[in-house]
């Protein structure tokens, strides 16, 4: 998706983008129309909605492996929510750039998403989640250090490829973790308790970290951010 993006933007402009995202959702709906899911046996009893998203709340707040990967995720998705909302400053400011320069730097990052998502499940059956969510937090504090320190091209697209293999990776990992953790019967509702969780935290941490860079400047911003996530 970013390095799509990135390549619209750079060669068409962002209203370009934002209509190739629009129309890219129109195959998506047709399938839905024409899909008919097989019904599958449910011998569960119904429940009223408010009783089961309460239910929901309170498998994830008894359940330790859950709320662990709750607290990791958001406090991860807060300080790498730094990286995107402060790319176009860093275009602009360290690079020189506009629209075009942005929109490469958004394809970076998505080139190293696309890569992480080739490694990442082959180190973790060789070294376990845990392991791995741990070298990967360090690995996007430093494409944040770079960002933020970086000088020119080389050393700001190295850190965008490394925060695009530790973004997709982590998030994998807690996608996983989630679902993993939980018994069949809430695993929706949990995992819809994680992604409500690690949104929230990632819309406060974009707001945080663009005030933090009005307030200061935008090195210093990725800078905390990347002494957060390490």
């Amino acid at each position: 998706g970013p390095a799509i993006g990135g390549a619209v933007v750079a060669t068409a402009g962002a209203e370009a983008a934002f209509l190739a995202n629009a129309l890219s959702y129109l195959p998506l709906i047709l399938v839905l129309l024409v899909w008919r899911r097989p019904r599958l046996q449910d011998d569960l009893p119904r429940e009223r909605i408010k009783g089961a998203i309460l239910d929901g709340i309170r498998y994830a707040a008894e359940t330790a492996p859950i709320r662990a990967v709750l607290a990791r995720s958001a406090l991860f998705a807060f300080a790498a929510a730094a990286a995107l909302p402060l790319l176009p400053l860093v275009a602009r400011d360290r690079l020189a750039g506009g629209p075009v320069e942005y929109g490469v730097l958004l394809g970076v990052f998505g080139a190293g998403a696309m890569a992480g998502a080739f490694v990442i499940h082959p180190l973790r059956r060789r070294y376990g989640a845990e392991a791995l969510l741990r070298a990967l937090a360090p690995l996007f504090a430093a494409g944040l250090f770079l960002l933020a320190h970086g000088r020119g091209w080389p050393s700001i697209g190295a850190g965008l490829l490394a925060a695009g293999v530790a973004w997709i990776g982590s998030f994998a990992s807690f996608n996983i973790a989630v679902q993993t953790a939980s018994a069949f019967w809430v695993q929706a509702r949990t995992f819809a308790i994680y992604q409500t969780v690690m949104f929230g935290a990632m819309a406060a941490g974009s707001w945080s970290w663009g005030v933090l860079a009005e307030a200061t400047s935008v090195p210093a911003a990725l800078t905390l951010a990347g002494c957060l996530l390490a």
